[in-house]
């Protein structure tokens, strides 16, 4: 795939950043590296055909050409380290293009972890077009399963210890156990609630909500105002928590829990043998 048409496929699928540019900017950083190296390498040189420095003096010089060796393995300038320098910019690179072009709305929770742990390890694939067409691709492929998934990580993370939570389906209401913990509300909880809420506006008939200013975003800013309860009242769910950290979540919309529970069953047959509650 050539560079002109990897731009073209991945204009489709996202239009908020650009992406010649920010390959643009990568290719930029990485020959001021180059040079930057080239100039050191060269200063290094210099000093020793002239026999500027001996002993201790020497060692101090080195010291700022090659960076502390007693705490790092290599110095971030040397023609050794450059991959690693490249590694982390194409992660940080990855993590501005996957926020900005608002990419991870199409993702779950569990599918949004993972890449932001490949950023945080350093083990995303180069910045190319090539990688960048082929990553949206297999995203775009996999939508379908990560909109089931969100559904069954948010039934399977249900507490069965209230009588409200029917094992078998979705019912009226849920009990989310740890919602509020350490005096704030769970990320990894309200994320699984903005699963729930992407699947309710695509049973809906509406696009996908921007995970940036979606119900997580929403929840996150009302607990900001610092008391131990709060709600929320949000389009298909209200939300409550509580000082015990529990939340009570209460659906709006009969007819799209019903559709929830035929995802459910669609996983586990037999599922819908209960009544909703």
């Amino acid at each position: 795939m050539n560079a002109q048409n990897a731009e073209v496929e991945i204009g489709g699928l996202v239009s908020s950043i650009s992406i010649e540019g920010l390959l643009n900017q990568r290719d930029s950083v990485i020959n001021q590296l180059r040079q930057a190296i080239g100039i050191l390498a060269d200063a290094n040189r210099f000093t020793e055909e002239n026999s500027m420095f001996t002993g201790s003096e020497y060692r101090k010089f080195k010291w700022i050409i090659d960076g502390n060796r007693n705490r790092y393995d290599n110095s971030l300038l040397s023609h050794e380290s450059l991959p690693e320098i490249m590694r982390r910019l194409d992660a940080a690179l990855w993590g501005k293009l996957m926020h900005e072009s608002g990419l991870m709305t199409f993702m779950d929770s569990k599918a949004r972890s993972e890449f932001r742990e490949k950023i945080d390890k350093c083990e995303t694939p180069a910045l190319t077009h090539e990688n960048i067409a082929e990553t949206f691709k297999a995203l775009h492929a996999s939508r379908d399963d990560m909109f089931d998934r969100g559904v069954i990580r948010c039934f399977k993370a249900l507490s069965w210890d209230y009588k409200t939570n029917n094992p078998f389906r979705f019912g009226k209401r849920i009990i989310m156990s740890y919602l509020r913990t350490y005096g704030s509300l769970s990320h990894t909880k309200t994320a699984d609630l903005d699963d729930l809420q992407r699947v309710f506006r695509v049973l809906d008939g509406l696009p996908e909500e921007d995970h940036r200013n979606g119900l997580s975003a929403r929840l996150h800013h009302v607990a900001s105002r610092g008391n131990e309860a709060g709600s929320h009242a949000d389009v298909y769910v209200d939300v409550k928590w509580f000082k015990n950290g529990n939340g009570h979540l209460t659906f709006k919309r009969p007819d799209l829990v019903d559709k929830l529970n035929s995802i459910i069953a669609k996983h586990y047959p037999g599922a819908l043998a209960a009544p909703r509650g």
